[in-house]
């Protein structure tokens, strides 16, 4: 498992991808070798968008054609999209982030592309033979020209791709 529940993580360039619904470390055992395996892999996007609500200007960006990339480490997951990592426990069968952990990434906005950084109060990402869910819920704040912190929320489902 990842050592403190509550640790950030910081990641420089990405794009949106939202995980995941619980809060919290995961379950209360930790996850074998082939629990976490079930997750591992390469996720493409079929379906889903990133939403932030910025209290008078809402932005939704799609998810679709994105590429989620889980790989097994320290007995958890990480999850990436272009650049945006996400630590992850496994439990119960279900991936969960720990809340708190942020990254670096950008939402276009009025054809602009502005620099955010996520902030995750919840997420989750759960597996059913090949095909992925993920939903995550936070903070978005923007960090450029226009500067606000809304409410984001990202919800996508996706195929893993085989292997090779």
């Amino acid at each position: 498992m990842f050592e403190g529940c509550k640790r950030s993580r910081a990641a420089a360039g990405g794009a949106v991808l939202g995980l995941l619904v619980a809060t919290g470390c995961g379950g209360d055992e930790e996850a074998g070798p082939a629990e976490v395996s079930r997750f591992v892999g390469t996720w493409d996007i079929t379906e889903g968008s990133a939403m932030a609500n910025c209290g008078g200007l809402d932005v939704d960006q799609t998810l679709v054609g994105e590429v989620i990339e889980v790989q097994a480490a320290g007995g958890g997951l990480v999850a990436d999209v272009r650049g945006c990592p996400l630590e992850l426990t496994v439990g119960g069968g279900v991936a969960m982030a720990r809340t708190g952990q942020t990254c670096n990434t950008t939402f276009v906005v009025s054809g602009l592309t502005t620099p955010i950084v996520l902030t995750v109060t919840s997420a989750t990402f759960s597996v059913d033979g090949e095909n992925g869910a993920l939903v995550q819920s936070g903070t978005a704040t923007a960090t450029s020209v226009v500067q606000a912190t809304c409410q984001f929320e990202a919800q996508a489902t996706g195929k893993r791709r085989p292997p090779g």
